[in-house]
This record gives structure tokens, C-alpha cells and sequence, in this order.
């Protein structure tokens, strides 16, 4: 099936470049699970590589700057690279998967939330090619898809960084190709379970809110969301009663299924031959939970997705304030001596506040 775009200027060249070219060949070898969630493939191949190159334009006005894009996104690499180290520690000190995995995997999941939740998610609503697709007879969900692809180049370039130290670790301290093997592995299928049950929450937010209001409540989402997994590191130490949830973990092992980084501990038991039946359900939770959560996401997709992202406040303004409201919309009733009148009077008002030129 060809491509929508057809032969027009907005399909690039042939000379992409580097990074697109990896990322379209990956994109090409998933073609069957992309098209299994009703995704126009050609659709999607387009719409995502203009969305790297648009990426990569960005970073190249940014080479003047002492911080770009790009920078940034190494900085927080080194920073995870740094907090992994507890995790690599735990695996050489102690030789316990629990430990080694649990720890960290649950700090990449924590971050990775604070980070999407705090930044990538601007990706998914981004306006800056939203004016063309939404001209396009694109639908929703090709382009939540081709979005939520370009969140995770970002998010496995971070999640690679936090797992090469616990990786390496893993590999002195258990059988050496069952971590190499496992470790990685868990830590994508985690990045899946984050990013999935993001899209998941922003598509239920916007059929709850409408689109009028959808970026200024997605804003403020943000905003609460990015500032109470701050608060929750910096004190959840003491809030959390750390004894007793140990304590009912261990007196009951089903909760195990509750926490996502305990289901790969399980996994891990698994592939080595050492579990046991309580850890069937996490395991099988582990590899099934990205799968249904992206599956939800994109099912729960609206059609009002494009307009939402494309409304820069307009309909919000238009909601709160009203056509009827106002003095010169008050003038219609004593001007107008018929309905007909006055309903081109408001036609033409609301056009007035509406166009800026």
C-alpha cells in the first residue's frame, strides 16, 4: 500500500540519515506488530521519519548553544549511568537477583516515568507538523504511533545507559549469557510498560476532558505528576513504612504481580530453571503486561486526537467565553430585525475574534 504523501515535497529524499536509517530498518523488521495494531505502515514510515529529521534540524541550530538537545539527553544518560552503580554493586555484593534486578529495574522505571512524564510526553504533543497531517487523510492512531515511536529512541537510548553497568555486574556475578540475555531484555519490555501506560492515561485524559481542554489539563497533569515522583524520591524514605512492606511481601507472594520490576526477578528464575509456581503469573505478567497495555493505548485513541493537538487554546477561550456573551454580541437583538440577521451578525463576530488578520 503506498503512502499517502505520495511523490509531494513532504516525503524526504533518499539521502537520510544515519539514525533515521536505523530506526526506519528496525521499524520495516516490526512491520508485522505494527500492522497488528492497525497501523497504516507506509502511513507511519513517513510521519516518523519527518519526525526524526525535524528532531535532528532542531539539534543542528542548537550547535551554537552550550546545552542543547542532544546534550541534554547525555547528561541524563551519565546520570542514570551514575545511579545504576548501587544495582551493579548489589549483584557483585550480595548475588541475589532479587536485589540486582528489582533495584535496578525499579530505578530505571522510576525515572524513566519522571522523564516521560516530565518531558517526552511534550513529544507526543508536539504542534510542529500538526498543521500538515491534520490537512491529511491520516487517521489518529497512525500518528499516536509515529509519535510514541519517536518517544522511544530517547527513552532506549536512556534505558541502555542505565542497564550497561547492571548488565556487566549480572554477568560476573550470575551465569554470564543468561544476564546478558535476560537483563536487557527486561529493561526494554519495563521501558514498554512505561511508555505504553502513558499513551494508556493521555487517551483516556483527553476523551475525559474533551479536546478544548486537553493540553492545558495535560499541562497541569505534568506539572503535579513530574513534581510528586520528585517529592516521593527525595522522601519516600520516610514516609513509606519500609518494614511492613517487606514484611507483607513476604508473607504474601501474589503481591509480587503488583510491581512490575518483581515480575522480571521472576522471568529471570525462569530462564535460569530455578522457579518456582509463584512466579508463573509474574513471569507470564512480564512479558504479556507491555503487549496489553500498548494494545489499550492504542485502542483507546480518539479521533479528536489531531484536533486536540492542534488547538492552541482557541476552543478553550471560545468554551469559557461563549459566542452570546459580551457588548457587541448583546447589540445583535436591537440591530438585527430578524433571526436570519442575527445569526450572520454572530457568524461574522465569532469569525472577527476568531481570524487575527
Amino acid at each position: 500500500m503506498s503512502s499517502i504523501f505520495g511523490d509531494s515535497a513532504w516525503t524526504r529524499p533518499p539521502q537520510r540519515s544515519r539514525s533515521s536509517r536505523v530506526v526506519l530498518g528496525l521499524a520495516r523488521v516490526l512491520k508485522p506488530l505494527i500492522v497488528l495494531f492497525g497501523i497504516d505502515f507506509a502511513t507511519f514510515r513517513v510521519v516518523l521519519a519527518n519526525r526524526i529529521e525535524l528532531g535532528e534540524r532542531v539539534v543542528a541550530q542548537e550547535r551554537g548553544a552550550k546545552v542543547g538537545a542532544r546534550g541534554g539527553l547525555l547528561f541524563s544518560g551519565l546520570f542514570l549511568m551514575f545511579f545504576s552503580l548501587g544495582p551493579a554493586a548489589l549483584a557483585l555484593g550480595k548475588h541475589d537477583a532479587v536485589w540486582w534486578m528489582a533495584s535496578g529495574l525499579g530505578v530505571w522505571m522510576f525515572f524513566g516515568m519522571l522523564g516521560t512524564v516530565g518531558h517526552f510526553v511534550g513529544l507526543l504533543v508536539d504542534r510542529t507538523d500538526v498543521v500538515v497531517l491534520a490537512s491529511l487523510p491520516v487517521s489518529d492512531r497512525t500518528v499516536v504511533a509515529a509519535r510514541a515511536a519517536h518517544m522511544l529512541i530517547d527513552l532506549m537510548f536512556l534505558a541502555a545507559c542505565s542497564a550497561l553497568l547492571p548488565t556487566i555486574a549480572g554477568c560476573i556475578a550470575f551465569e554470564p549469557w543468561t544476564a546478558l540475555l535476560m537483563y536487557p531484555l527486561s529493561t526494554l519490555l519495563i521501558t514498554l510498560v512505561v511508555l505504553s501506560a502513558t499513551l494508556a492515561f493521555t487517551m483516556v485524559l483527553l476523551r475525559v476532558v474533551g479536546p478544548a481542554r486537553f493540553q492545558r489539563v495535560l499541562f497541569w497533569t505534568q506539572i503535579i505528576g513530574a513534581a510528586s515522583l520528585a517529592i516521593l524520591f527525595q522522601a519516600g524514605g520516610r514516609l513509606i513504612p519500609w518494614d511492613s512492606v517487606k514484611a507483607a511481601f513476604e508473607s504474601h507472594t501474589w503481591l509480587a504481580a503488583l510491581v512490575p520490576p518483581l515480575h522480571y526477578v521472576s522471568l529471570f528464575r525462569v530462564a535460569c530453571g530455578t522457579s518456582t509456581a509463584a512466579d508463573v503469573l509474574p513471569a507470564a505478567l512480564g512479558v504479556g503486561l507491555p503487549l496489553v497495555l500498548a494494545a489499550a493505548a492504542f485502542a483507546l485513541v480518539s479521533r479528536s486526537f489531531l484536533a486536540a493537538v492542534a488547538d492552541s487554546g482557541a476552543l478553550t477561550r471560545t468554551a469559557a467565553r461563549g459566542f452570546a456573551s459580551g457588548p457587541l454580541a448583546r447589540l445583535a437583538p436591537r440591530l438585527c430585525t430578524t433571526p436570519t440577521a442575527a445569526a450572520a451578525f454572530g457568524f461574522t463576530l465569532a469569525m472577527s475574534r476568531r481570524e487575527k488578520t
